[in-house]
């Protein structure tokens, strides 16, 4: 069972802040930060969760390789 199952108000944080991403009042930064992410790879794993998917390009790949390679360190 993983945290947010475990946790009612980290449920209700998360169903709240990623709906207000999907209709876009909310930026993809700014989620990160609200739900307490260091990267954007846990933000995406949380949105996919919940069916919302985002435009991803060769970027946002070089991004997140980045950050794969500052969490191994």
């Amino acid at each position: 069972m993983s945290a947010t199952e475990e946790d009612p108000a980290r449920r209700t944080l998360d169903e709240r802040a990623t709906d207000q991403c999907r209709v876009g009042r909310l930026i993809l930064p700014e989620l990160r930060r609200r739900l307490g992410f260091d990267t954007r790879i846990e933000r995406g794993g949380v949105l996919k969760a919940r069916g919302i998917y985002m435009d991803y390009d060769e970027a946002h790949l070089i991004r997140d390789l980045c950050d794969i390679d500052h969490l191994g360190r």
